[in-house]
């Protein structure tokens, strides 16, 4: 499962956050987070967190999309958000 938001500032900054659902080598589910600004040259921040399950990993992924859209944020690219990827031209 994959998600990238994105938004811009009133100071006309691109701001964007990854939510990244995936299973590592030794079976766990990882719910990976990243963020920052497009224009700098790495992330500001990357949080994983091992989750015991593909539905617990997917739910809060699912959780943290919400809260993001209602910060401003639009889904761009994802699994269910493909017929939005114009939106991020």
């Amino acid at each position: 499962m994959y998600l990238f938001l994105k938004k811009t500032t009133k100071e006309k900054r691109t701001r964007y956050y990854k939510i990244h659902v995936f299973k590592n080598l030794l079976g766990d589910f990882i719910l990976s987070r990243e963020y920052g600004n497009i224009s700098n040259k790495g992330p500001t921040r990357i949080i994983e967190e091992v989750k015991s399950s593909f539905a617990q990993a997917a739910k809060e992924a699912l959780a943290l999309c919400g809260t993001k859209e209602r910060k401003g944020y639009v889904v761009c690219l994802g699994d269910r958000y493909k017929h939005q990827a114009s939106m991020c031209a």
